[in-house]
């Protein structure tokens, strides 16, 4: 996919998580949802403010979560950027934005595929 195509998978699957996050709560998201969350959350503070500090304002736990969702699916790459999402520079991110995309997305088919 291109940039522009990931921006809008990240807002819409986003969005469809977000409201499955209000209606049934965080423990009934999987790990890949979890992380595509996550995702969303920095890409928030990124777009918005170009710095992590209103992704955390968002949700406080991200860098946490996230870490322990990539990990526990096998992402170690993910986690590691995520891990160190406080140094994280707009550029990288964004440099880095399609291939985190690809992944956490393959994740999430991959999960919604097996039923989880």
């Amino acid at each position: 996919m291109k940039y522009s195509e990931w921006e809008n998978w990240l807002i819409e699957t986003g969005d469809d998580i977000i409201h499955k996050k209000a209606a049934t709560g965080w423990q009934n998201l999987n790990d890949a949802e979890r992380l595509t969350y996550c995702l969303w959350v920095l890409d928030y503070g990124m777009r918005n403010a170009g710095d992590v500090q209103t992704a955390e304002d968002v949700f406080p736990d991200f860098q946490k979560e996230a870490v322990a969702s990539a990990t526990r699916l096998g992402l170690a790459d993910i986690a590691a950027i995520f891990e160190n999402a406080g140094s994280l520079s707009q550029e990288r991110y964004f440099n880095e934005f399609e291939k985190v995309c690809s992944s956490v997305s393959g994740a999430l088919s991959a999960s919604a595929s097996s039923g989880g």
